[in-house]
C-alpha cells in the first residue's frame, strides 16, 4: 500500500473530490497541500471555498472538484464558484451570513406562512423567547431542512400574538354575550422577578346546562395590592367583557385585601 493512503491531507483531498452521485473526479487535479498553505500569485487561499474547488495557475480561473464547472474568480472573488456549489452541490456550509445566495432558494408564499404558523405555535407551546428561532444555531438548522426559508422577526412575532390575542379576546366576548350569570374566581401570583400577575377565571351555564370553567383574563397587575385598586382593575375588566352586570358571585382566596 503506498504511503499516501497513511496521508491525512491526501485522504482529505480523496473524501472531497467524491461529488453527489458518489462517483470520484480525477484525482490528479487534487493538491494535497492545506489550504492554509495553498499559495496562488503569493497569496494564501483560506476561503473554505477551496475545500471543493481548485484555482488555476495563473489565478484567474477557479474549477469545481466535484464536477466539471469552470468560472472566473478574478481578483480573488470567490461569489461565482461559491454559489455554484450552494446550488448545484447543496455546500450549505458555505453560506455568508450577509450572502444573498439564499435568494436562489425560492418556496412558495403557502409553504412559507405555514411555516410561520408552526413557529408561532412552537413559540408559544413552548413558551420560547420571540428570538429563538433566529439564534445561529437554529438559523443553521433551518437552512439546511429547507434552504431559503427565514423565520418571523420577533417584531414580526409580536406583532402577530397581538393579532392573535385581540382576535381570542373578540371571540370570548362573543361568547360571554349569551352568558345569563358568571361567576368569577380570583388569583394573584408572582414571578421569580417579583412581578405581578392576576387571573380572572369565569364559569357559567350554556344552553345545555353544561358547566364551563374558562380564563377570561390574564394580565400583570403594576398596582398596589389594595382592596380599592383590586377593585377598580377588576371592575375596568368585567365592563370591557361586558359581563359587568352578569357577575353575582366572586371567589377568592382569605387574604385581607380580597375579603
Amino acid at each position: 500500500m503506498s504511503n499516501s493512503m497513511n496521508d491525512p491531507d491526501s485522504n482529505a483531498s480523496v473524501l472531497n473530490n467524491i461529488n453527489s452521485n458518489g462517483t470520484n473526479t480525477d484525482i490528479s487535479t487534487v493538491t494535497s497541500t492545506p489550504l492554509s498553505q495553498q499559495n496562488i500569485g503569493g497569496r494564501k487561499l483560506t476561503s473554505r471555498v477551496w475545500l471543493y474547488a481548485k484555482k488555476s495557475d495563473d489565478g484567474q480561473e477557479a474549477a469545481c472538484l466535484l464536477c466539471d464547472y469552470t468560472c472566473s474568480c478574478r481578483s480573488h472573488s470567490t461569489s461565482t464558484i461559491r454559489q455554484h456549489l450552494i446550488i448545484k452541490h447543496n455546500k450549505l456550509d458555505l453560506i455568508l451570513k450577509s450572502s444573498s445566495v439564499l435568494a436562489k432558494f425560492k418556496i412558495s408564499e403557502g409553504l412559507k406562512n405555514e411555516l410561520h404558523q408552526l413557529c408561532y405555535y412552537a413559540i408559544i407551546k413552548d413558551g420560547r423567547p420571540f428570538n429563538d428561532l433566529n439564534k445561529i444555531g437554529i438559523t443553521a438548522l433551518i437552512n439546511k431542512l429547507c434552504p431559503g426559508y427565514k423565520p418571523p422577526h420577533r417584531n414580526q412575532v409580536v406583532r402577530h400574538l397581538k393579532d392573535l390575542n385581540k382576535h381570542h379576546h373578540d371571540l370570548l366576548k362573543e361568547e360571554l354575550k349569551t352568558v345569563y350569570r358568571l361567576s368569577i374566581t380570583l388569583d394573584f401570583w408572582s414571578n421569580r422577578k417579583n412581578e405581578s400577575f392576576l387571573c380572572i377565571t369565569g364559569h357559567w351555564m350554556n344552553n345545555s346546562l353544561d358547566s364551563i370553567s374558562k380564563i377570561i383574563d390574564f394580565s400583570c397587575f403594576n398596582e398596589r395590592h389594595t382592596a380599592i385598586e383590586i377593585t377598580k382593575v377588576l371592575r375596568e375588566k368585567m365592563i370591557d367583557l361586558g359581563v359587568y352586570d352578569k357577575v353575582f358571585c366572586i371567589t377568592c382566596d382569605g387574604a385581607e385585601n380580597l375579603v
